[in-house]
């Protein structure tokens, strides 16, 4: 009998050209679209085979494996993972963490503690709740949200920039994982990123219509503050993340989560 291949993936802009050409190649309903927490929570209840989660979730289980040579990564100013500011770094005593992205929830922490040396209250929001209504003097806002925002606020920290400030490396973001990535498996998670990248303009094009914001921010995101392929570097930023994380009890140690790449 054959094995029914369930993916999932986060629906946005950052993570669509290696989801692009994937609906064309599986069944229909073998392809998942949904925020990145929910995508980590299906994989964990064994509703997906593999998922790209964000990375903090492969940091925190032991028995994940992630399929070699690809990752969503940025290196310097990425624009979608945001702090909006109230009030300066040193004065704020709440800050909002967006919680559709653990991942960027955990970069947040990180940073303020280690280059701004604040440990604010931390709460949960979602950016669909206005700003104005919410006690808090900071909002981290991640995704397709921070790109819609960032026009709209003067006073924002790009907390991937801010990552590569304090640490010379690029972030990882995401990275395709599961318990198992079978061999057919990664070969079409491959050829979907080799195919979303050979047609990432018509790719940005479609972004901008969904999330009604002009072609030409899509495209510099895409080809200029977002990249797919992991290396030694990466693994180095990863690795760095998850010394940071785990020290916060935000993840599991090195010694806990060995990372292990399918090839």
């Amino acid at each position: 009998m054959a094995i029914r291949t369930v993916i999932g993936a986060p629906d946005t802009l950052d993570t669509r050209p290696l989801t692009w050409g994937l609906g064309e190649k599986l069944p229909r309903g073998s392809l998942v679209l949904d925020r990145p927490s929910q995508i980590a929570s299906m994989l964990r209840r064994g509703a997906l085979e593999v998922g790209l989660i964000p990375s903090i979730e492969y940091l925190r289980n032991p028995d994940y494996e992630m399929l070699h040579d690809v990752c969503v990564a940025s290196n310097g100013p990425h624009m979608s993972v945001i702090l909006i500011c109230r009030k300066v770094p040193a004065l704020m005593e709440r800050v909002a963490l967006d919680t559709s992205s653990p991942t960027a929830m955990a970069l947040c922490r990180i940073i303020l503690r280690r280059l701004y040396s604040i440990s604010p209250q931390f709460i949960d929001w979602s950016p669909e709740v206005p700003l104005e209504s919410v006690n808090a003097e900071g909002f981290m806002v991640a995704g397709d949200a921070a790109l819609q925002m960032w026009p709209r606020y003067d006073n924002i920290i790009d907390l991937c920039e801010e990552w590569r400030r304090m640490t010379e490396l690029p972030f990882v973001h995401y990275v395709w994982a599961g318990p198992t990535i079978r061999p057919s498996v990664a070969k079409l998670l491959l050829e979907a990123r080799q195919q979303g990248l050979k047609h990432i303009a018509r790719v940005a094009w479609q972004e901008a219509e969904r999330l009604d914001i002009p072609s030409s921010i899509c495209l510099d995101h895409l080809t200029n503050r977002v990249y797919y392929t992991f290396g030694e570097t990466e693994r180095e930023g990863l690795a760095r993340f998850q010394r940071y994380a785990s020290e916060m009890n935000l993840c599991l140690s090195p010694a806990e989560r060995e990372v292990t790449v399918a090839h």
